[in-house]
């Protein structure tokens, strides 16, 4: 279990790494090919990601109204109390953008700390009471 969350985050922390050795390749296989203007598109578009990921998320997708970050507040408390991981990440995967998953330390620690959290609960005893005691004990 230790060994896949290690290789699991450092699979994370990797990827940016992975996706601009991708990038690099991707760009010489256009220009090799003499796709002269797509390559000149797809370098314009990187830079634009680029430049856009460390604060700038609002760019690349809008902030949702109040209303609607409640709502996915609400769903992703009742995902996590009830212990259905597959409805809570696809929510945390769909919400927070992929950069920030990569990127971030803080949220690399609560992915991490969640999934953690999801992989002990068979170990725990079936509870409920337990279960809620133990999530809002912290």
């Amino acid at each position: 279990m230790l060994i896949w969350m290690h290789s699991w985050v450092m699979a994370k922390i990797s990827c940016t790494k992975k996706m601009d050795e991708i990038s690099s390749i991707v760009l010489e296989y256009l220009h090799f090919k003499g796709f002269t203007q797509t390559a000149q598109q797809f370098e314009n578009e990187s830079m634009r990601l680029m430049s856009a990921r460390p604060g700038s998320a609002q760019e690349i997708r809008p902030q949702p109204n109040p209303k609607q970050l409640q709502q996915v507040k609400t769903e992703m408390k009742d995902y996590l109390e009830n212990g259905m991981d597959d409805n809570f990440f696809y929510l945390w995967e769909k919400n927070i953008l992929p950069y920030e998953r990569i990127s971030n330390e803080e949220t690399l620690k609560m992915e991490f700390y969640l999934r953690l959290y999801f992989a002990s609960i068979p170990v725990r005893q079936n509870n409920k009471v337990l279960h809620k005691k133990v999530l809002y004990k912290n």
